[in-house]
């Protein structure tokens, strides 16, 4: 919909377009969703702490974005990145990503290449340009101290940004071998605290406005009824 005075209708056509596109690649039933799938199937083989990641980054992802004013579909798209997010650790040994402590330079170093790898993976299934550039993304930061390019605030897309704190949040809140857990409150002061620096400030204002306890509820319980259904 054009809400003023264009010149042209092309660019109005491109942009229709380019949203059907992505509608269409969400709710397609294609050999490239069912590869999608099978690359989703084969990070969760890697433990249950990856699905169970996935699926609450996917989930907080979403409701940031509608907090933030992105339009439905849009945060599909971005619903669907934060399940993809980290896509890119099925090329990592499974002994790494289970390491019951601190791991060691050349494996951290292993792990910081994910979102590369991620890139790469869904940068050649077509229509997932998008979500591959936010999944490369989500690991910068807006002072320039993040990974792999060091971009600052303004080069980085708002999902990148989203799928960072939503990714942050379930880090902090779950816990790992080595690393005491934070409860919700500890997690939100740890976001409020690096806001700015290593989070969008923007992004965790829309997060803090969220019910994420009972977000996360209710998805849990959506997991365990399949389709929705009691």
């Amino acid at each position: 919909t054009a809400t003023g005075r264009i010149d042209s209708l092309e660019p109005l056509f491109k942009e229709a377009e380019d949203a059907m596109y992505r509608r269409k690649l969400l709710e397609s039933s294609s050999y490239k969703h069912d590869v999608i799938k099978l690359l989703i199937g084969s990070l969760h083989e890697k433990g249950q702490y990856e699905r169970r990641h996935s699926e609450v980054v996917s989930t907080l992802c979403y409701h940031v974005g509608k907090e933030m004013g992105f339009p439905q579909g849009e945060a599909d798209e971005l619903k669907l990145a934060g399940m993809l997010h980290d896509i890119g650790k099925i090329s990592i040994d499974s002994d790494i990503l289970d390491r019951k402590g601190p791991l060691t330079d050349h494996e951290w170093e292993r792990m910081r290449r994910h979102p590369e790898m991620g890139f790469q993976i869904l940068r050649s299934v077509q229509n997932f340009g998008r979500i591959a550039d936010w999944i490369l993304m989500h690991h910068e930061q807006p002072d320039g101290k993040g990974y792999p390019q060091g971009l600052r605030n303004e080069m980085i897309p708002l999902a990148s940004k989203i799928i960072a704190v939503a990714n942050a949040y379930d880090s902090m809140t779950s816990p790992s071998g080595y690393r005491k857990s934070k409860d919700h409150d500890q997690a939100c002061t740890e976001l409020v605290r690096c806001s700015g620096t290593q989070f969008d400030g923007d992004v965790v204002q829309a997060f803090l406005r969220l019910p994420v306890e009972r977000l996360l509820e209710q998805s849990d319980r959506k997991e365990e009824q399949p389709d929705g259904k009691p």
